[in-house]
């Protein structure tokens, strides 16, 4: 089933949207039989708060008001039943309202969520529509909750600053909204996957579509965006729609993840200018654990630990819009080897070269040995099944020398293995 996703681009002089353009009023159809302490009685906060409905509306009579007539009510008036919303997913320096964020805490409306660098957090509402909110980024709860005058759901968010990708269930009935504002857009959906950017430095918001259809209106114009499509939005002006770059693509995505750094080799994009790696441990990329960007196709991380994750690849146009994205599972097992060599002490021989080599990884190793006169040549010596993580070679003939050390870990279908580089060693002649 395929859901129609509203995107409103609200050209505003002001850097921030005052209240009450972030609040607004409610439209209230009015049925047969309705009047305004009727009406207060089922959905107001207080029965005289019926006298403020009618002096917005111009209602003469409270108790004879015709069918059909849209009432403009003030939200502050109504009330509403809490829905709930979850922190599932929490990583790094993450603060609602400027206190550490915690696994399943409650998010409620008024709330603040800031997430620091290298940091990430995703909640989950009660329809099971999910929000993450990554690195640098910084978002407002303007509300979460049922009006008991509608029975409608209102779940609105306001972006300051960063990003924050959405996941949006199919919408229940025709006036529930959840919506994604910046100082400068509304992103409104009935059931839809998308992306919300703004940019507080150059007040400049940004909306890719994934999927669904959007209808996009800015001032006195209106288009149809389809999935596959993003748009910025400014105070000034609406952009040209543009076609969402591609994804990125691996040639070695199967690789073992084995050196001392993570790194992703990616097919370039024409017209990226940045390309974006996340790293999460599940494939929806709920629990996003890391996060890099490059201007090239090559991006490394620091400190991954052993582990099976998944992979998530995007390129960034030169407007800021992030393109379609594709994922893969990635299989970390770090094997890499420091490895030395020096003159041994108490040698029983003319000369003993002591080689030493230490594992960088996590668990039990074997370990092969191999010195060469020239890389890939013959062996002049081949240790292999060793324990240990050195060797002592003793009266080696003077001359130009290669060694290195092979990592071994796992067994049967997990077990994996690495070699280390060539390191050349220059042996002289002994001097009487």
């Amino acid at each position: 089933m395929r859901y129609a996703l509203l995107l409103l681009l609200l050209l505003v002089p002001s850097p921030v949207l005052p209240k009450a353009e972030v609040q607004g009023d409610l439209p209230y159809r009015v049925v047969r039989g309705d009047t305004l302490d009727g009406i207060a009685r089922r959905g107001l906060k207080r029965l005289q708060d019926y006298r403020e409905v009618q002096r917005r509306n111009g209602i003469r009579n409270p108790d004879a008001i015709r069918a059909g007539t849209i009432l403009r009510i003030p939200r502050h008036l109504l009330r509403v039943e809490p829905v709930s919303a979850k922190v599932v997913a929490l990583r790094g320096n993450v603060t609602i309202d400027g206190r550490r964020a915690g696994l399943d805490q409650a998010v409620k409306p008024g709330g603040t969520v800031s997430a620091g660098t290298a940091s990430f957090l995703t909640m989950e509402l009660a329809d099971g529509s999910v929000l993450t909110v990554p690195s640098g980024s910084r978002m407002e709860i303007v509300s979460l909750g049922r009006i008991l005058l509608t029975g409608a759901v209102e779940k609105r968010f306001l972006l300051r600053t960063g990003r924050v990708e959405t996941r949006v269930r199919p919408l229940q009935r025709e006036n529930d909204r959840f919506e994604i504002q910046t100082p400068v857009s509304v992103a409104s959906v009935r059931g839809t996957r998308y992306r919300v950017t703004y940019r507080d430095s150059s007040g400049v918001a940004g909306a890719s579509v994934l999927e669904g259809a959007v209808v996009v209106a800015a001032d006195r114009q209106e288009l149809v965006l389809d999935a596959g499509k993003g748009i910025t939005v400014d105070k000034q002006a609406m952009r040209a729609p543009e076609n969402l770059l591609p994804a990125p693509r691996m040639s070695d995505a199967d690789a073992l993840q084995d050196a001392a750094l993570v790194g992703f080799h990616l097919g370039e994009v024409p017209g990226a200018a940045l390309y974006r790696v996340q790293m999460a441990t599940d494939a929806g990329f709920i629990d996003l654990f890391a996060e890099e960007e490059s201007t090239t196709p090559d991006i490394t991380f620091e400190n991954i630990p052993d582990g099976s994750f998944f992979a998530r690849f995007t390129a960034i146009s030169e407007g800021g819009i992030e393109g379609k994205s594709t994922s893969f599972a990635v299989e970390r097992r770090r094997n890499d080897l420091t490895a030395s060599v020096e003159e041994a002490p108490d040698c029983p021989a003319r000369r003993c070269l002591l080689f030493r080599w230490r594992s960088n990884g996590n668990g039990d190793r074997q370990y092969r040995f191999q010195l060469l006169p020239e890389p890939d040549g013959v062996p002049v010596l081949d240790e292999a099944g060793m324990s240990d993580t050195e060797i002592v070679v003793t009266d080696l003939p003077p001359g130009v020398y290669y060694w290195r050390v092979e990592s071994r870990g796992g067994v049967g279908e997990t077990a994996f293995a690495r070699w280390s580089q060539y390191e050349e060693l220059h042996v002289a002649p002994l001097t009487r």
